[in-house]
C-alpha cells in the first residue's frame, strides 16, 4: 500500500505544496530546508517508511505533527470567530488577514 501508485501521486503534491510553502517564507533556514521537499522525493520518503527500525518513530512523529497541526487549525477557528465578533461586516478580510498572520507564525516557527 505504501509504494501504491496513488499513494505516491498524493505524497509527492504534499511534498511539492510543502516546497511552495517553505519557499514562500522570508526565513533563509526555510527555503534552504526546502530542497527536501520536492514532489520526486516521494519514493525516498515511501522507502523510509517501509525501513523496519523507523516504523515506531516515524508513526510517532506523524502523530505529532498531526496533533500540531489541529491544534494550530482550533486557533485559528478561535481567532476568525473572535474576528467576525469585533467585524462582523468583513469577514473576508478577517480570514485574509489570519491566513497572512499563521503564514508569518509558522516561518518564525520553523515550520
Amino acid at each position: 500500500m505504501i509504494m501504491n501508485e496513488k499513494s505516491t501521486a498524493r505524497l509527492s503534491s504534499a511534498l511539492t505544496a510543502a516546497r511552495a510553502r517553505l519557499l514562500a517564507c522570508d526565513k533563509e533556514g526555510q527555503r534552504k530546508r526546502a530542497q527536501f521537499f520536492a514532489g520526486d522525493q516521494a519514493g525516498k520518503f515511501q522507502r523510509m517508511g517501509l525501513a523496519e527500525d523507523s516504523g515506531d518513530e516515524l508513526l510517532g512523529s506523524l502523530l505529532f505533527v498531526e496533533a500540531e497541526v489541529v491544534k494550530g487549525a482550533a486557533t485559528a477557528l478561535k481567532d476568525v470567530a473572535a474576528f467576525l465578533e469585533a467585524s462582523p461586516s468583513q469577514p473576508l478580510e478577517a480570514i485574509e488577514r489570519l491566513a497572512w498572520r499563521f503564514l508569518a507564525s509558522s516561518c518564525l516557527r520553523g515550520e
